[in-house]
Formats: structure tokens, sequence, C-alpha cells
């Protein structure tokens, strides 16, 4: 059982001894407002003439009233109290999703830095790839100069072979035209010198034929050549794009360098700011400070800025877009920043009110707490209302006064409530902006990452591109050895059938300087022949002299037989008229013979 309090109070002039579990102090105050209130009563018109019942029912009937105003005004007080706890609640969640928004967009800005990571990779493969197509590029040069070369020296053993072929025509034109004269000289030598012409007109066909594979392996070679030099040109522009192309990757390199840079101030900002918005109250003149080193980091950035954006421009055209980006993400992220800050001073404030409106419905509650322990006092003390009337008049004075004064600091915190929230909806449609901002500059970002995909499936063309020039000089090389290669074979086979025509020229010759030698001697024995066949009739042969006389007409026979075979025939084939070559020969050596061993050889001479 609690300790009852027990205090003396005065109450309509009289002096009582008052006692509860309240403390004394509380004990003199519902005194003091009975007493109040029964002085109230008592200055009405016409109380004093009523009876004592009536008196006592009109003091009941007005702390009656007074207490369910104040109940009325308690149960307003803990209506706003809920309404201040459903906004503070409303508030606390607005944050909590202003708070969640940030964090996704600090995911999202850690997700497009990691981006021009892998954007980097990938360029530093194109640049790879780029290279190493170069080298390929300078290898087809010096292949390509080789084989040029090469055709050089071909072009070079082409021109001997021509010389060569051009003294062996002047050799055989020579051949021709002592042929001819031997011709003329006797019919042997002129049908040797026309089978030595068909077989002449034959090399000449063949070197003419040999002359026209030389024409046509030099105009492939030429045909090569050209080729080559369009190759040469081809990888030339080729390597000029791929240079434009590495330019080009190095510029986006420095653009996505850029990008990251400024990706990175913006992470570390919103962590700041992040860090910020979970701090207390207590670190205001720290984010003074803050906001201090913000702005002059702000400032140096925008010199960085100015000086990036000069640089870009002269560097490129294409860049110009990227460093409006990159200043309207700056400016984006310098107003989220001062938007952060103000919501975070707003909510601070609603904060601040809040707690305060709380005290104050604290304060109200413990009023209403108070007014309803003195209403309930009041009905089990009835007996002592009118000394204690004036008591209890003069403190419910003082708790209209509080009421008074608790109503216009309700009304106050009812206000900052508003400006909290209007200024809580400012703050939340300045994230909405943010998020709207944010959006577009992830839009950006997939256009740069569009753009960077077109820039690799350029470079995948360039590449495959050097891959078919590649192959096609590869196949244009492989082409020129092997024609190289017939042309070296077939000039060899012209040398040898150069050197078989020069031996058989020679050959020719030298049978031809043998006829025309055979010829001589046998004209003055075909001469003597035919004296003797003319002399012989007139002749009367004597019995000592018929051998001898048959002897010179057998011989003489013999010879005319053999100067005819040696008269010019129809050839139809080369076999034929070889056969007649060597029997004109095989004649010719028998009638010098014969010349030589006749008894009458003295006067065949």
């Amino acid at each position: 059982m609690e300790k009852k309090n027990y205090t003396e109070v005065f109450i309509d002039g009289t002096v009582f001894t008052l006692g509860g579990e309240e403390d004394e102090a509380y004990l003199r105050q519902v005194a003091a407002y009975l007493n109040e209130k029964i002085g109230e009563v008592r200055k009405l018109d016409g109380f004093s003439r009523q009876s004592p019942e009536y008196q006592n029912l009109t003091i009941q009937l007005n702390l009656s009233d007074d207490y369910f105003k104040e109940q009325m005004r308690a149960d307003g007080l803990e209506q706003q109290k809920e309404e201040l706890e459903k906004d503070a609640y409303s508030l606390k969640h607005e944050l909590i999703t202003t708070q969640m928004k940030l964090d996704a967009q600090s995911r999202e800005l850690e997700m497009a830095k990691a981006a021009p990571l892998k954007d980097r990779e990938e360029l530093e493969a194109v640049k790879e790839k780029l290279e190493t197509a170069g080298q390929e590029i300078e290898d087809l040069k010096n292949r390509c100069e080789a084989a040029r070369q090469e055709l050089a020296a071909a072009k070079a053993e082409t021109e001997t072979v021509r010389q060569e072929k051009a003294a062996a025509v002047s050799a055989q034109e020579a051949a021709v035209a002592e042929a001819e004269a031997a011709r003329e000289e006797t019919a042997l030598a002129r049908s040797e010198a026309e089978a030595a012409k068909t077989e002449t007109k034959t090399v000449e066909a063949s070197l003419e034929h040999a002359r026209m594979e030389l024409e046509n392996a030099k105009a492939e070679a030429e045909t090569a050549r050209n080729a080559i030099e369009a190759t040469q040109e081809e990888a030339e522009t080729v390597k000029i794009e791929a240079e434009n192309a590495k330019a080009e990757a190095e510029n986006a390199q420095q653009e996505t360098e850029a990008l990251k840079q400024n990706l990175e101030e913006k992470t570390a900002e919103t962590e700041q700011l992040k860090k910020d918005l979970e701090g207390k109250s207590a670190e205001s003149d720290q984010l003074k400070q803050e906001l201090e080193a913000v702005r002059e980091e702000l400032a140096k950035l925008q010199s960085e800025q100015s000086a990036a954006e000069n640089e870009l421009q002269q560097a490129h055209l294409k860049n110009a877009s990227s460093i409006q980006e990159l200043s309207q993400l700056r400016t984006e992220a310098e107003t989220t920043k001062q938007e952060l800050g103000q919501a975070r001073t707003e909510a601070e404030t609603a904060k601040q009110e809040l707690s305060q409106a709380r005290t104050e419905a604290e304060t109200a509650k413990q009023e209403l707490s108070q007014v309803r322990t003195e209403a309930e006092t009041a009905k089990q003390e009835l007996s002592q209302a009118r000394t204690e009337a004036e008591t209890a008049k003069q403190e419910l004075s003082q708790a209209r006064t509080e009421a008074e004064t608790a109503k216009q600091e309700l009304s106050q915190a009812k206000s900052e409530a508003e400006t909290a929230k209007q200024e809580l909806s400012q703050a939340h449609d300045e994230t909405e902006m943010a998020v709207m901002e944010l959006d577009e500059a992830r839009e950006e970002k997939q256009k740069a990452a569009g753009e960077l995909e077109s820039i690799r499936t350029t470079a995948e063309e360039t590449a495959r591109e050097l891959r078919q020039t590649r192959e096609a000089a590869e196949h244009t090389e492989a082409e020129l050895k092997a024609a190289l290669a017939e042309a070296k074979a077939e000039t060899e086979q012209m040398r040898i059938k150069l050197e078989v025509a020069q031996r058989d020229g020679e050959s020719v010759r030298l049978e031809l300087e043998t006829l025309k030698q055979s010829a001589s001697a046998v004209q003055p024995v075909e001469q003597a022949a035919s004296t003797a066949e003319q002399g012989v009739p007139t002749v009367q042969p004597t019995a000592e002299k018929k051998p001898e006389q048959a002897t010179g007409t057998v011989t003489s026979a013999a010879a005319r037989e053999q100067v005819a075979s040696v008269l010019p025939k129809a050839v139809k084939t080369p076999e034929e008229q070889k056969e007649a070559d060597d029997l004109a020969k095989q004649a010719a050596f028998r009638a010098a013979l014969a010349a030589a061993t006749h008894p009458n050889r003295h006067f065949i001479r």
C-alpha cells in the first residue's frame, strides 16, 4: 500500500487537512483550483440568496463543466498527437524511401564506375588486335617487296633470254642466207637448205612460241605486280584506317577515363552525402565545413572541367556532347548535394519540431491526467467544496493559462509540421528530379556503350578485312611464285632449245661446206664423162684396146648413174629427203673414189 501525503489547504475560508497518494504540491494545486472555482461561483449574481444545496450543486456543475471541457480539450490534443505521430511516421517513411533511392543511385553509380573498366579492357583488346594487324601489314609489305624483287630478277632473265633469242635469230638468218646461196650453186645444197629452212622455221616457230609465252609471262608478271601494288595500296589504306581506329580508340579511352574520374568523384560525393544523412544533428558545424570543402572541390572541378572542355574540343568534335553531359552530371551532382543538404536540415528541423510536439503532448497528457485526478478528488471531496473553491479557482486560472500556452505551442507545432510537410514534399520532388536526371544519365551511358559497341564492330570488321587482305596477298604470292617457277622452267627449256638449234645450225653449215666441196669435185667428173661419151663412137676399137674400152664405157655409165643420182629430186617428206641426202653423199663418195682409182684417171682429170 502506497503511503499517503497530508497537507493543510485553504478552501472557501477554512483550513482543511488534505491527504492523498500524490505529493503535497499537487494536493495544494487541487485545493487552490477548488478554492478559486468556489470564489468565482460566489461572485455570481443571486448565488448568495440560494440555498446551500443549490449552491453546492452549482459549484459541482461548474466543476463538472470544467472537467468535461478539459476532457474534450485533452481528446483534441490526443487526436492532434496521433496526427502528429502519423505525420512523423510518414516523414520517417519518406526519409527511408529517400535513403533507399540514394542507395540505389550509389549502386548504379558503382555499376557505371565498373562499366568503363570493362570498356577499357575491351579497348585494350582492340588496341592489341590493331597492333597485330599493323605487324601483319608490315609482313605483307616485306613479302610484296620480296616478290617485286623476284619479278625484277625474272624480268632481267627474260630480257637476257630475249637477247639470246635475237642473237639466235640473227644467226639463223645468216644460216638461211648461206643455205640460199648453196641452193643456187647446187640442187643438193638447195634441197638440204630447204630441209634446213623447214627445221629453222620449226625452231623459229618454237622460238616465237617461246617469245609469246615469255610475253604472256611478262604480262602475267605485270598483272601480278599491279595486283601486288593494289594490295599494297589497300594494305596502306587499311593501315591508315587502323591507325585512325586506333586514334579513335585512344580518344574513346581518354573520354572513358574522364567519365570514370567524374563518376568516381560523383560516387565519392554520394557516399559522403550518405554518411552525412546517417549522421546526427550534432554534426551541423562539421557539415558546414564539409560544404565549404565541397564548394572548393566544385570550384576545382569547374576549373578542371573548363580545361578538359578546351582540350576535348581541340581533340575531337564528338567529345563536345560528352563534355556537356559531364557538366550536366556535375551540376546535377551539385544540385543533388544541395537538395540533400536542404532535406537533411529540413529533416533535422522536423525532428526537433516533432520532439517539441511530443514534449508538449506529454505535458498536455500530464495536465489531462492531473485534471482527471483533480476531478476525481473533487468528486470524493465535495463536502469540502466551499472551503476549497477559492483555491480551486486560482488553480483553474493557472491551468487555463497553461492550457492557452499549450494551445499556442500546439498551433505553432502544427504550423511547423505543415512547413516540414511542404519542405519534405519539395525534397521529394527534388529527389524525383534527381532520379529523372539519373535516368537520363543512364540513357546517355547506354548511348555511349552503343557507340563503343559500334567502334568494337568497326575494329572487328577492320581485322576481318586485314585477314582477307593477308589471305589474298598470300594467295597472290603463291601464284607469283608458281608463275616465276614456270617462267624459269620455260626459260631453261628455251635455252636448251636455242643451244640445240645452234648446234643444228653448225652441223648444217658443216654439211653445206662438205656438199659444196663434193659438188665442186663432181662437176669435173661429169664433164669428163660427157666428153668421153661423145668421143667414144668415133674411135675404132682394136683388139688390144677392147678391155680398156669396155672398162671406160662401164666407168662412164657408172659415172652417169652417179651424177644422175646426185641431181635434185622432188622430196616429199623429211624422211625421204634425209634418205636422198644420204644416197647423194654415198654417190659422191663413190664417184670420187672411182675417179681417184680409175686407170684412165689422167684422162678424166
